[in-house]
């Protein structure tokens, strides 16, 4: 998890070229096309970049044995049963970390687009600044991925994760109640911290509850991930032309409420599974 955290954590720097370079384009008057463009410039050099990228090592590349090949050649009846016991307990524990994950990319996803309009209404700044204040929620995600990474080398990764939902939840109330524009980038320098955590945690946890099924784990965690980007800040946009920019960030600690929840639970049955797996284990010595 530490290695994901950290490769997390660079992403999130250039991240913040975002906000930072909108919100200075709209300030200067310039509008937000400008900063956008320069994508187009970032995209054309990463494909650059890669292209540099040594392939060999790809060709001496050994296949991992597979899990299933490795091991006695028979099982009896009671391993069977252990066996499909301790399956279904790792199924149960990577749907909760699943949950974990849709709610981490739907926490920062939905916030990263609409904390700009909460500023905006709630302190009265300029569009320039409430949208160069986003960089703060960018950050705080960096900050801490950095930092998450050789603590979960230390702390289990689980209850990191499910500390990280409860930061969230504390930068989501500051955020919220922020009257002027430092204390609202007060309150998403925080949430970021929360939020970076979340992501990288949950899909090294999710991976390694899979066990044998890390290809579809990861697949599991594409496809949904995918829908809470593409769902998360549309409902929350809904729900501000309904209800106003305020109201409807009371949703953020409900899907934060959510993945702690996950967070708490998803480790409980993983290690049931790990029990079953190692009854079995010394039944058969």
């Amino acid at each position: 998890s530490a290695a994901v955290t950290e490769d997390n954590g660079v992403g999130s720097g250039f991240g913040l070229l975002g906000p930072l370079a909108v919100g200075a384009c709209v300030a200067a008057g310039w509008g937000w096309r400008p900063a956008v463009a320069v994508t187009a410039v970032l995209a054309i050099g990463s494909a650059l970049l890669a292209l540099r990228l040594p392939t060999d090592a790809r060709d001496h590349a050994v296949a991992a044995p597979d899990a299933g090949l490795v091991g006695p050649a028979e099982t009896g009846p009671v391993d069977a049963i252990a066996l499909d016991a301790a399956d279904r307990e790792s199924a149960v524990a990577t749907r909760w970390f699943l949950v974990a994950i849709v709610a981490a990319i739907a926490l920062e996803n939905a916030t990263t687009f609409w904390s700009t309009d909460l500023i905006r209404q709630q302190t009265g700044a300029g569009a320039g600044i409430a949208t160069a204040a986003t960089a703060g929620l960018v950050a705080g995600m960096t900050v801490i991925r950095f930092v998450v990474g050789p603590l979960s080398l230390r702390i289990e990764p689980a209850r990191l994760l499910a500390a990280s939902f409860l930061v969230a939840v504390v930068g989501w109330a500051i955020l919220w109640t922020a009257t002027d524009t430092p204390v609202a980038l007060t309150g998403l320098v925080i949430a970021g911290i929360g939020y970076g955590a979340q992501y990288p945690l949950s899909i090294s946890i999710l991976l390694s509850a899979a066990r044998r099924s890390t290809d579809r784990a990861q697949a599991n965690a594409t496809l949904a991930g995918g829908a809470a980007i593409g769902v998360a800040p549309y409902v929350l946009g809904a729900l501000a032309d309904s209800f106003g920019a305020h109201t409807a960030f009371l949703v953020i600690p409900v899907v934060a409420l959510m993945g702690g929840v996950a967070a708490v639970v998803g480790p409980v049955a993983a290690r049931r599974a790990s029990a079953l797996r190692g009854a079995r284990l010394l039944a058969g010595s």
